[in-house]
């Protein structure tokens, strides 16, 4: 067990994300500490203090478990994400100028898709609503792209004439944003 410890390979680094404490106590945040302690649960510990929660635990935990963060403001921190990830779905490299759609719906329970990275997906057309496409990546509903400006009957042609779609989250603090990204294939 010991050895174990000793000679295992850290896991390998995914990428830094910028989270919030949410709730937190601005008691124990006004503690001057750059090195921030993480608890298995998410809970920030400075000083042997709970701090609050990272608002994005639930999504972080999904690659790995930190267990520090990095203070950059007053209730901001970068955490640097390390541990595995489905790259299956990962899209290249592309050299061509995408058209990009934000999604209407913010991700609230997004897969395991790591920020700012392209992921193959399949889009489904509501034929109910007739102005909606449900996005699903590796078969999981990540969000809704809802007609704005008559870009749903532009995206059935598009993607009936040889155009790729790809999901992408973006992180800001306490949500994600989900976009879908076009590009002729």
């Amino acid at each position: 067990m010991l050895f174990d410890k000793l000679f295992k390979k850290p896991a390998p680094h995914l990428f830094d994300l910028e989270v919030r404490l949410e709730p937190y106590d601005s008691d124990v945040l006004n503690i001057r500490a750059k090195k921030v302690a993480l608890a298995p649960n998410g809970n920030a510990i400075i000083n042997g203090k709970i701090a609050g929660k990272v608002y994005m635990w639930d999504y972080i935990k999904q690659f790995g478990t930190p267990d520090s963060m990095t203070r950059t403001d007053f209730n901001r921190f970068t955490v640097s994400v390390c541990g595995e990830a489905d790259r299956s779905l990962v899209f290249p490299d592309p050299h061509d100028k995408p058209y990009i759609y934000k999604c209407g719906n913010t991700c609230t329970n997004c897969p395991p898709m790591m920020p700012s990275t392209e992921y193959l997906c399949e889009m489904r057309y509501d034929h109910e609503k007739k102005n909606r496409y449900d996005v699903y990546v590796a078969g999981v509903k990540v969000g809704s792209l809802e007609d704005k400006n008559d870009r749903v009957p532009k995206l059935v042609r598009m993607l009936h004439t040889g155009y790729q779609a790809t999901a992408q989250v973006e992180p800001n603090l306490a949500k994600f944003s989900l976009y879908v990204v076009v590009r002729k294939v």
